[in-house]
Parts: structure tokens; C-alpha cells; sequence
């Protein structure tokens, strides 16, 4: 043999190494883990039948006000329950024009619930949640009219529906974003009641109506776990469809057909398991307070370096890491949820000190005296876990917020007017303060 082909047989042998232990390395790379223990992430309500699931009623009420308020009513809407320009006969007016669509909308709070369309993945779209925030704000300016009318009463029942169509929606078999929709929308219904409560004289049945109806409709965090449970069903169909080629799916989004990923590239298996261990957390602690809560960090995302990605790639499952980087949408979605229990318990607390002035003359000492004629026992601080605070000089209720400590509701009240959508912005740092009634 001559040192030509020895060196030949060399290069050819070191090749086919090469070649092998790239085959192996991929083989390696390919194999995916067993299948994850999610049953606890899997949603657990059964969907309404048709004559009970009020979805349509309010997809009605919505297309009612779009065809019959025009743009000048729309900004007069807005302008009037977002901005506190109130004027009696643009309210008249707008209510006139939304008269339709507010009976449909009171039609459907008679149904037992809500189911949403299936939700498949990211690319399924949503119309309905806008225009149910638009509904809300009709039925929100009926309530201020109401109240401005010297009709509290009326006002209080309104706003009471709003309550019930926002708790709907949060329950309503959708992701995370039906539920902060939902949510939204009670929290409007709540500041109206709670202004309300505060500058109209109303009756003691009133009253004692609104601080049952306002009480929790289900355990703490129940709709939030639900909701993320949810979400872990839309991560689950996602790679499924990815996985076998299917890149959209859904009524909305027809599905494309495009070349199945290879295990090297998608790992179905493992890339379900990074979404349960970043989701479960979430719906294990949803009864929680904030200060009891922990969480992990999302993985680490690999878009925004060139070279994180190549590796990724390189590394196998390269499209399940890409996938992963929705994770980090969660952040917050926790605080979120405390501020809702929050208000409900402001709210609560707010109706129990207003019975208990107009039985008594005056506010008691402390929010114990409330137990037990007018509450079960003093809500917890959805933030802390602690009772909530209460301050009787100065006549407010506050929450430590979200930096769990104590500032000495040294901050602006929650239900000033000119607040966006109805809902309170989101102080970072401060305590969240609750106004009562003024002497």
C-alpha cells in the first residue's frame, strides 16, 4: 500500500467518524423525554349547553351598539365615564341610541355563564373581548346616569351587572386574556358601586343586596387558575400542530400545512414540559397571596442574540426553546389577580361600613364589630394575607399594595375621577386607598 492511499484510508476513515458521531450526537440530541404528569394543568369545567351559554346574547348587545351609537356618541361615552365631563343630555342621548343593544346585554346576564369560542393558539383571534369592553362602558354610563338622576338604587343595580358580566367572562372557559377582560370589566362595575355608595343616599335593602351580590361568586383564584390552565391547553395544541406541520389552526386562523419538524428540531415531550413546570406554579398558588407566592424565572430567551439562537439550534429542540419565550408574558399576571381580590374586598368592606352607619349612626371602631351581621369574617389583603387595614379618623380602607408594606395609605384614592377604562392605574409602589362616605 503507498503512503498515497494510506493517507487516503486515513482521511476516509477520520470522515466516516466524523459522519458517525455527528449521526449519534443528532440521535442523542432527537431523543425526547417522556410524556408529562399535567393532569392538574388540564381545564376542568365542561362546557355550557347552547340554551344556557350567553355568548351569543352578548355578541348581540355588542353589534346592537356598534350599528346604533355613532362616532360622536362613542367619544361622548367615553368622555363622560372615563373622563368625568358628564352632561346630562349627551347621557340621555347615548342611552337612547344603546337601548337595544343594553336589553340584549341584561338578557344574557339571565344565562347561567359564558363558554368562548375555542382558543387553539396565539394566532386565534378575539373580536369579541373589545367589543364586550365597549358594552361595559354603555352599561357603566346607565349607572352614573342613574346616580346623577338621583336614582342610587337603579345605579347600584346596574353596576351589579356589570359585576356579573365581568365575573362571566373570567369564568367564561378562556385563556389569561378573557380572564383580565372579565376582570376589567368588574372592577368597573365595582368603582361605580363603590362611588355610588359613597354619594348617593340608598336603602338599607339596597345595600344589603349589592354586599351579597358582591360577595366572592367562587373560591379565591379559582377563575385565575382556571384561566392558566387554559393557557396550558392552548401551549399543548400549539406544538401538537407544529409538530405535525400544522402551523395556525382554528375557525379563525385555517391551519397551514407546511413540512413536519423533525425531533431534532421540535421535541414535543420536552418542550410541554418547561410550559407545565413555568405554568404550574401559577394555578397551585392561585389561592395565595402575593407575599406567599413563588414563581419561577421563564427560561431564558435566545432571540435576541444571533449566537444564542444558532446554538439553540444547534443543540436540538431548537423551535420548542423559540417557542418558550411566550413565558415571560406571565410576568405579573399574579399581581394582577391580588389586585382583583383587593377591590372585590374594598368593595365588601365599603357596603358592610355603610349598613352598619345607617343601622348604627356611626362607623365602628374596628372592622371586627362587622363580624358576624355583616360579613362571615374581615377579608384578607389580597396583597399580604393580612386583614384588611381600616382607618376610621380618616374614614378610608387600604391595601399594602403590591411592595407589601405598610406606607401609611399615604397615597391617592383608587376611585379619583379620569381613571382609564374604569380601572385604577397600576401604582407600583404605593398602598391602594379606598375612600368611605364623608360624614
Amino acid at each position: 500500500m503507498t503512503r498515497r492511499d494510506k493517507k487516503i484510508l486515513w482521511v476516509g476513515g477520520f470522515l466516516l467518524l466524523a459522519f458517525v458521531g455527528y449521526c449519534a450526537t443528532v440521535g442523542v440530541l432527537s431523543l425526547d423525554a417522556p410524556p408529562p404528569d399535567d393532569a392538574d394543568l388540564l381545564p376542568h369545567r365542561e362546557p355550557l349547553p347552547d340554551e344556557q351559554n350567553a355568548f351569543d346574547l352578548f355578541q348581540q348587545a355588542a353589534r346592537r351598539i356598534e350599528e346604533d351609537l355613532t362616532d360622536a356618541h362613542g367619544r361622548a361615552l367615553v368622555e363622560m365615564v372615563d373622563g368625568g365631563s358628564y352632561d346630562a343630555a349627551e347621557a340621555a342621548d347615548v342611552l337612547r341610541a344603546g337601548a337595544e343593544g343594553l336589553a340584549a346585554w341584561r338578557e344574557g346576564l339571565e344565562r347561567p355563564g359564558i363558554d368562548v369560542p375555542p382558543i387553539t393558539g396565539p394566532d386565534t383571534l378575539m373580536p369579541y373581548v373589545g367589543y364586550w369592553m365597549d358594552l361595559a362602558e354603555l352599561a357603566d354610563l346607565r349607572a352614573l346616569h342613574l346616580a346623577r338622576q338621583g336614582k342610587g338604587d337603579e345605579a347600584i343595580e346596574t353596576a351589579l351587572g356589570l359585576v356579573r358580566f365581568g365575573r362571566m367572562v373570567m369564568h367564561g372557559n378562556g385563556c389569561i386574556i378573557t380572564y383580565l377582560v372579565g376582570m376589567t370589566i368588574e372592577q368597573r362595575g365595582l368603582a361605580r358601586i363603590r362611588t355610588v355608595a359613597r354619594e348617593a343616599n340608598l336603602s338599607e335593602e339596597t345595600v344589603t343586596r349589592a354586599l351579597d351580590a358582591v360577595a366572592p361568586d367562587s373560591p379565591p383564584g379559582h377563575a385565575f387558575a382556571e384561566a392558566m390552565r387554559q393557557e396550558y391547553a392552548v401551549f399543548v395544541h400549539m406544538i401538537d400542530d407544529w409538530k405535525a406541520g400544522r402551523i395556525g389552526s382554528g375557525p379563525d386562523a385555517p391551519s397551514e400545512e407546511v413540512d413536519r419538524l423533525p425531533d431534532f428540531a421540535l421535541q414535543v415531550n420536552r418542550t410541554k414540559r418547561v410550559f407545565a413546570d413555568h405554568l404550574r406554579p401559577f394555578v397551585a398558588q392561585a389561592r395565595q397571596p402575593l407575599s406567599a407566592a413563588a414563581f419561577p424565572q421563564p427560561p431564558r430567551s435566545p432571540v435576541r442574540d444571533i449566537g444564542a439562537v444558532l446554538w439553540a439550534h444547534a443543540t436540538g429542540n431548537g423551535v420548542g426553546k423559540m417557542l418558550t419565550v411566550m413565558l415571560s408574558s406571565y410576568d405579573g399576571s399574579f399581581e394582577v389577580k391580588c389586585r382583583r381580590e383587593v377591590h372585590v374586598a374594598a368593595t365588601r368592606l365599603l357596603l358592610a361600613l355603610v349598613a352598619c352607619e345607617q343601622a348604627t349612626g356611626r362607623l365602628p371602631q374596628t372592622l371586627d364589630a362587622l363580624v358576624p351581621e355583616y360579613l362571615d369574617a374581615v377579608p384578607r389583603d389580597g396583597f399580604d394575607g393580612r386583614p384588611f387595614r381600616y382607618d376610621r379618623a380618616r374614614r378610608i380602607l387600604y391595601s399594602v399594595g403590591p411592595n407589601l408594606t405598610d406606607d401609611g395609605a399615604d397615597a391617592l384614592p383608587q376611585d379619583e375621577p379620569g381613571e382609564e377604562e374604569g380601572v385604577p392605574p397600576v401604582r407600583e409602589r404605593e398602598d391602594l386607598v379606598f375612600r368611605l362616605p364623608a360624614e
